[in-house]
């Protein structure tokens, strides 16, 4: 049980504040992973040549990001809940998203010009 929480024993940044403001970080994720799902989804079942692949590249993106908000939600709330006032900032999930799409849009742009140019 940890001691009550007063004006010299409560760490700095843990309070109700807090929690809220991790709830919304993950919904904020999620707000980016629905409209990539539809997109993926979108791509998969319409799309024709370079847009499958680009479907197929964009979910395992999707499901991704969906898994590592839900870990560092969770890992923000387990140190949270153990009053460990720490940075909460995550430096790889976002570059690794980033790093993901410029690939996914990259490889898919350079397999339509690889198709158009075969064509030819």
């Amino acid at each position: 049980v940890p001691p009550p929480i007063g004006p010299s024993t409560a760490p700095p940044g843990v309070d109700s504040k807090t929690f809220l403001a991790n709830e919304r970080t993950v919904l904020d994720w999620f707000h980016v992973v629905f409209p990539m799902s539809a997109l993926s989804t979108v791509l998969l079942r319409y799309g024709e040549g370079p847009a499958v692949y680009a479907g197929l590249f964009l979910a395992p993106c999707t499901m991704f990001t969906l898994i590592w908000a839900y870990r560092i939600y969770w890992l923000r709330v387990d140190a949270l809940l153990a009053w460990d006032a720490q940075r909460y900032v995550d430096p790889f999930g976002p570059l690794v998203l980033v790093a993901a799409i410029v690939v996914g849009v990259v490889g898919s742009v350079g397999i339509h010009i690889f198709a158009v140019g075969s064509k030819s």
